[in-house]
Formats: C-alpha cells, structure tokens, sequence
C-alpha cells in the first residue's frame, strides 16, 4: 500500500540518523509528522500529542509481523503476555513482587553489587561492558529470584540474548537458528529455576509465577527479562554519556543526590534507550489527516515524541530538575512497561554509584551505537575516565 503522505528519502533507522537523530526528528514533525515507511512497511508517528493517544487507545495492541517464520511467531506470544487484557491473573500473582516495599527490600543488594563492580575502578571503566551489562543482569537474577549459586550460570545464558533475538527478526536464517537456540537454553534453566522453588517460595519472580502454567509464565519471564536488561544497560550507558557532556549537570547530580529520581526522568526523556515502540490498532484510527487501518503496523516515535516542543518546554535542553515531564520512555496506557518502579530504581542506584566518582571525567570517544537493533539506542561500549585534569567530549 502507499499512504497518502510520501515517506522522506532520509531513513530514520539508518547509519546516518544514528549518532543523533534528535535534529532529523524534529525537521519531520513539522515536515511529515505521519507516513508510511514502504521499505519497512509501517506507518511512522513522530509527534508527542500523536504518540500518546495511540499508546493511550483502548484499541492499542502490541506489534506482529505476518509471515515473520518461528521466531517472530514466539516473541508475538511473548508480547501478548504482557498485555493486561490478556495476562490479568499472571500480573495478579506476579504483582507483589513490584510493590514498594519489595523494592526497598531488593534496594540493599542492588548498591552492593554497584560497590562492587566499581571498587577496583579508580581512574574509570567501559561504563556499557563493565559495569551496565553485569549490573543489570545482577538485577534480572535479583528480580526473578535465582540462588547466588546460580547467578553465574544465568548471567552466561542471559548476556546479549536481547540483542541477538532482536536482531535476528529482521535477519532471518542461520541467525534465526542460533537465536532460538540460545532462548531454548534460557527457557531450559528457567524451567529448572522455577520448580526449584516450590519448595520454599519467596516473594520473587520464579515463586510468583509457580501457580500458572508453563506455557503462560515463561513467555512472560522470557520477553521480561529481555526489555528489562537491554533496555536498562542502554539507558545507563546513555545517561552517562549524556552527563559528561554536560558537566554542570553533573556537577549538580554529584552535589544533590536527591535530585536523582527526577534526574533519571529526565535522562530517560533526554536520549531514550526506546527510540520507537512497535503496535497495531484493532480498529481503524485518524492520526493527524491520514487513516491508520486495523492491524497495520505502526512505529511510534518514542525518541522523536520526548524532544516535543509541544509538550516540553525548550525540549533540546537537559534539565534535571524538569516539572511535568510525561515522557514516553516507559510507554502510556494498556501497554506500559510493567516494571517501570523497578527500572526506575535500578537507574537511580547505578547513576548515584558511578557519579560520587566521575570528578572531571572524560570520554576518549569515539562513540560506537548499536547497530541492531534500529529502533533501540545504545552504545557497544563507553570508556569512561575519571579524576583527570580536563573535559572531553569524545567525539
């Protein structure tokens, strides 16, 4: 099909939009705000006020791709689980796992493991490879409830699944093969951990999820582990990139660390480690002038909405302390991120670790983003200096 708006020549997605792509949003949403993508063959929405009434219908519906083999038929299922309109009685059992109280509980080991990971760190690290990826993953093990004896065979199983299923939905063959190979193997521990605990539940997630059946809970512990650590490293990878080329920010985080919940809001709506977010609609829907139809796939531009001058006031400008800042980063309606709380929470752990000693730190550069997959935003990794004697913005 051909929507009535033709898509620009500059791909979004490509090599070219990575490094910052914040400029070339802002061009669309006042050239093409709305079109359909025919190489991706999707429609694109760019604007916050847009973006938001999609995510926020009751008619929203989590994305599928037809004809997509195995893989893409697996993570659809895996997507619905986590759709409360279909999943309410595992969200049920799961839910006092993500009350504040467990939280505060899961709080002490989550600084403990960021102590550690930073203790032979005295002039710097790769914040992605060395400290974000086996924080986050330590925090996935915490979560789900693996024994310590067993944390390390997790994180073996579980490092780079998310980027390489992601990746291999739009590469196909042997990549498809050994992409499912390594989810079988997940699925195999995950199966094992959960009937490890019948016998003595606690309030974690492989206890929660024992009174359903396999094939309802470990889709749902599968794709959550997956958003969660993927979308989590990026995020802290970002965030501290973003602060040392800002250094009064910095500077100010370092000197007020209770700005730190608002400052992981705004750093989550700064540079998004979700640049888009994947749905359909189950019924027909006017955005702007053009006509959504039911079941085609939509790309909503999560990055492109949280640079919105229509709903943020000087949108290009980090400022910690921003006052209602309905960022999408965690999505809006039926389909929000379930453990938001808890990702928030990680954030503000590994930010007030890393930043008590980034004192004049500097980032040798240069950047390397991600290339797979296109609609997330991360860094393969990040050196990062500390206690030198100037500021660099590594290029």
């Amino acid at each position: 099909m051909a929507g009535p708006s033709a898509a620009p020549s500059f791909d979004l997605l490509g090599a070219e939009a990575r490094p910052d792509p914040y400029p070339h949003y802002e061009r669309l949403r006042r050239e093409t705000p709305v079109y359909w993508d025919s190489a991706r063959q999707s429609w694109v929405v760019l604007r916050y006020r847009d973006a938001a009434a999609l995510l926020k219908s009751p008619e929203v519906a989590h994305w599928e791709q037809p004809g997509g083999g195995p893989l893409a038929a697996a993570l659809g299922s895996w997507l619905g689980q986590l759709d409360p309109r279909q999943g309410g009685r595992l969200r049920s059992l799961v839910a006092p796992v993500f009350t504040p109280r467990a939280m505060a509980a899961w709080r002490g080991r989550l600084e403990q493991r960021a102590e550690e990971l930073l203790a032979e760190a005295a002039a710097g690290l790769d914040i992605v490879n060395d400290f974000a990826e086996p924080f986050t993953l330590c925090a996935a093990a915490h979560l789900l409830g693996i024994p310590d004896r067993d944390e390390a065979q997790f994180a073996e199983l579980a490092r780079g699944t998310a980027g390489s299923l992601l990746e291999a939905l739009g590469g196909g063959g042997r990549l498809e093969e050994e992409a499912l190979s390594r989810v079988e193997r997940l699925a195999e521990f995950l199966i094992r951990a959960v009937a490890g605990k019948q016998g003595a539940p606690e309030n974690d997630l492989l206890s929660a999820v024992g009174e359903a059946e396999e094939a309802e809970w470990l889709p749902f512990l599968a794709f959550f582990h997956f958003a969660s650590h993927e979308n989590m490293m990026n995020f802290i990878g970002n965030a501290v990139r973003t602060l040392v080329l800002h250094p009064e920010a910095l500077a100010r985080l370092r000197s007020h660390p209770a700005m730190l919940p608002a400052a992981v809001e705004e750093l989550l709506r700064f540079d998004s480690p979700v640049q888009f977010s994947m749905i359909r609609l189950r019924s027909d829907v006017m955005v702007e002038q053009e006509r959504i139809r039911a079941g085609e796939p939509v790309m909503v531009g999560v990055g492109s909405a949280n640079r919105d001058a229509e709903e943020f006031a000087n949108p290009d400008s980090l400022e910690l302390t921003r006052e209602r800042n309905r960022h999408l980063s965690f999505g809006a309606g039926p389909l929000q991120c379930m453990g938001a709380g808890i990702a928030r929470l990680e954030g503000q752990i590994a930010l007030q670790a890393l930043t008590r000693r980034m004192i004049r730190p500097m980032m040798p550069g240069p950047f390397r983003w991600r290339r797979s997959p296109a609609v997330l935003r991360g860094l393969e990794s990040l050196a990062v200096r500390w206690g030198g004697e100037r500021h660099a913005d590594g290029g």
